[in-house]
């Protein structure tokens, strides 16, 4: 299993981690296309779905300060097979936090 580096700390969000994990993926979203941009997914109407349950399938990966570094979640379909969705700050990749959110989801 991957570790986290010092500091790390990995959790289920809580909703009103929402916006900020909103805003982590914008800022992603934005990193990788060059320019910024909002990210296609809505956390907010996202999480209602009873598939998604973000207090079991999601989880958010805080840098030492508290600030959000990673958000990954699993959305459970219909025919029960899972699609893991990990998202690391720009400013954290290469840290191993992207592994360390698909092992833990």
């Amino acid at each position: 299993m991957s570790a986290l580096p010092e500091g790390f700390d990995l959790r289920h969000p809580s909703p009103a981690d929402l916006d900020a994990a909103q805003t982590l993926l914008d800022e992603v979203e934005s990193a990788e296309t060059g320019a910024p941009r909002r990210s296609p997914i809505d956390l907010a109407a996202f999480s209602r779905d009873p598939r998604v349950a973000p207090e079991t399938n999601a989880w958010f990966a805080l840098a030492p300060g508290g600030e959000p570094a990673g958000f990954a979640f699993v959305f459970w379909s219909g025919d029960a097979q899972g699609e893991a969705a990990p998202f690391v700050h720009p400013d954290y990749r290469g840290l191993g936090l992207g592994a360390a959110l698909l092992e833990t989801i």
